[in-house]
């Protein structure tokens, strides 16, 4: 097979923020599906828990790097 060399994806700023938005909707719905099947401790809700947080964080960096740009 010969060497393929792979071109990066390119996202613009908003699309990757639209696509960190859908991840946190999605991230938050499995979160509350599992927590009420397992409650609030469960450990799959604890980690969808996690994850959700690392996202919000993630977005929460973004705006605050875009209000730090735009002033």
């Amino acid at each position: 097979m010969p060497n393929v060399r792979r071109c990066p994806i390119i996202v613009t700023h908003a699309e990757y923020t639209d696509n960190l938005l859908r991840e946190i909707e999605n991230k938050k719905e499995n979160m509350v599906k599992t927590a009420q099947t397992f409650g609030l401790t469960g450990e799959e809700t604890l980690k969808y828990s996690r994850e959700l947080d690392e996202l919000i964080t993630k977005y929460q960096y973004i705006q605050r790097k875009e209000k730090q740009t735009s002033s």
